[in-house]
């Protein structure tokens, strides 16, 4: 979420229940300039059309957080609450540049004099016991954007999701790049999924990276069976697919909690004259 300081002070506005020109007398800025800072509200998804802020968690929170201190808007402007969210978990300050370099030093400057973060060592992290609804916001943020997208579905199920790619699921037969166990039959592979697989952007998908798309979607799915066919894959492009180390150990008879025992996989192996 980047949300301007005009927006946030908007939103802050937006309570009061003032009409646009209101709002944009307080602000100091033109009615044209505030009902773009209104537009950025209601594409986060933080405000509805009759200009009433949404009930949603995340729409809470950040009205909790600016209400009660005000004078941090500038710190979570722009791409403050990007920064903000990388260090829900400790981090260096080489993990810590998610944007330019220059707007995270200022960020994290902007941080320290209200003690929104703190440092033990060389790790940076929010100070959830100073700024629990800010902690708290910033911790739904990165939740919702985890597994939501607005280049998908709504009823979409979201493995992963990056600046590189977005792994999903959806029942319906959508317009996107099949992956994972959707393209197994394609590989002489057997499978009858309950639902589709796809990936976003569009590539042409090497053995490596479908079989990397179905374990992480199998231990999403937490499912033995979705394991035990990625195994076979596994076995079965072996050649052109790197090591896996749980796989190789399941293979010398260990076995490993959550995954297929190496018998079953020689039993299921055997059916689609896949040598182990």
């Amino acid at each position: 979420m980047k949300l301007s300081k005009g927006a946030l002070n908007t939103l802050k506005l937006i309570v009061e229940k003032r009409s646009t020109k209101q709002i944009a007398i307080a602000l100091k800025k033109s009615v044209p300039q505030t009902s773009r800072y209104l537009k950025e509200l209601k594409d986060n998804n933080l405000l509805n059309k009759d200009l009433t802020p949404t009930y949603s968690i995340i729409t809470n929170f950040l009205l909790r957080t600016i209400e009660n201190n005000e004078q941090i808007i500038p710190v979570i402007a722009d791409s403050g609450i990007l920064i903000l969210t990388s260090l829900l978990e400790p981090k260096t300050v080489n993990e810590i540049i998610v944007t330019s370099r220059i707007m995270a030093y200022k960020k994290l400057n902007q941080a320290k004099k209200f003690n929104i973060i703190k440092k033990e060592k060389n790790l940076y992290q929010i100070n959830k016991t100073i700024w629990p609804d800010l902690y708290n916001l910033l911790s739904e943020i990165k939740v919702t954007e985890e597994e939501t997208d607005k280049n998908i579905p709504i009823d979409s199920v979201i493995y992963k999701k990056d600046k590189n790619i977005i792994l999903f699921s959806n029942k319906r037969n959508i317009n996107a790049q099949k992956t994972a166990f959707s393209l197994y039959t394609n590989y002489g592979i057997k499978i009858f999924p309950t639902t589709n697989y796809f990936c976003l952007p569009k590539r042409n998908l090497t053995h490596q990276v479908i079989f990397n798309h179905s374990i992480t979607i199998a231990e999403k799915e937490n499912s033995i069976r979705l394991k035990l066919f990625a195994i076979l894959f596994y076995l079965k492009f072996r050649i052109k697919v790197k090591r896996h180390n749980a796989v190789e150990i399941i293979l010398t008879g260990k076995i490993i909690k959550g995954y297929p025992s190496k018998n079953e996989i020689k039993e299921k192996a055997e059916l689609y004259d896949i040598r182990i």
